[in-house]
Order: structure tokens, then C-alpha cells, then sequence
């Protein structure tokens, strides 16, 4: 009996050959939609899911406004966060977090290089994201002395450990 069905919608196919590929063209670009859209919805569901404090982590954006209307900055002052945790009890903890395009990195007397797309962080940064250190103690990675070493994410920066330690 099913093999019937499939016949006759062959033959309609066939018959209706114009009305039959807007039809086909049409759900196609439907179901490509909505699995883009899928795709799409699932991957902003899915990124800072590595940190265990995911659902109490919120970023602070700020609004300017001109002439030319509102603009909406993923920047804010960096007094703001300290402010902020002594106004409002809510707040557990902040990090600020400052990207650098180009800083010099070297001891002094020696041979300097220069570094693009630095961050510098508070040391509260491993008390808010929850991310694996490969080596040392988190609590002592971010803490400021004279001798401090960056942390590095990849191999790549393998340099660090030959000319500054």
C-alpha cells in the first residue's frame, strides 16, 4: 500500500513539474532556515558553560549618547567595579578585565620585545571564571610582584619562559 503512495506522488511530481519545484525549492529554503536558526539559538546557549559560576557572572555595559543617537559600549570605567561592590551588597566579587593592543614585555636591561592584544585582569579573575591552570596555583597567578611572569594560553608564547624567568 505504501508503495502505492509513493507512485502516485512520483506521478503528481511528474505531471506538475513547475508547481512541484517552487513547492520543493520552497521547503527546502524553509528547513535550511530553520536549521539555521537551530544552529545559531544552540550556540548562544552553549558558550561560558565551562564556568561554574555561569549563572551569577553578568557583564556591566554602559550607553553613550551624541548627536547622532545612543550607542550601546561593552566598556565602562574601571572605578566603577569597586564602587559598584561597595554600593550594592549583591555583588560578590568583580574582575576588570583591560586588552592592550600593543605592550612591551621584558626585564629592565635587557632585551625588550613587543606583544599585541594583551590582557591585564584583577587578581580576583580565577575566583570569578573557574579556568585550568596547566601549572601553578591559581590563588598566586594573578598576584603582583616585582618579578611577576605573564600567563600564557598556548605554546606559542614559549618565549616567556626562556627570556623573562
Amino acid at each position: 500500500m505504501i508503495k502505492n503512495y509513493f507512485k502516485i506522488a512520483w506521478r503528481n511530481l511528474w505531471r506538475n513539474k513547475v508547481f512541484s519545484a517552487i513547492n520543493i525549492f520552497g521547503l527546502s529554503i524553509g528547513l535550511a532556515c530553520c536549521i539555521l536558526m537551530f544552529l545559531f539559538i544552540q550556540h548562544e546557549l552553549s558558550y561560558d558553560k565551562f564556568n561554574i559560576h555561569a549563572a551569577n557572572t553578568y557583564r556591566i555595559t554602559s550607553e553613550s549618547e551624541s548627536t547622532s543617537g545612543k550607542t550601546n559600549l561593552a566598556v565602562t570605567p574601571a572605578p566603577w567595579a569597586p564602587m559598584m561592590k561597595t554600593d550594592f551588597p549583591e555583588i560578590n566579587n568583580y574582575v576588570r578585565i583591560f586588552r592592550a593592543e600593543k605592550s612591551v614585555i621584558g626585564q629592565p636591561g635587557q632585551q625588550n620585545f613587543y606583544e599585541n592584544d594583551l590582557l591585564y585582569t584583577d587578581s580576583t579573575f580565577f575566583d570569578v571564571f573557574s579556568f585550568n591552570l596547566l601549572r601553578g596555583n591559581s590563588k598566586e597567578a594573578l598576584r603582583f610582584t616585582i618579578h611577576h611572569s605573564p600567563l600564557t594560553i598556548d605554546n606559542k608564547n614559549r618565549r616567556y619562559d626562556k627570556e623573562l624567568f
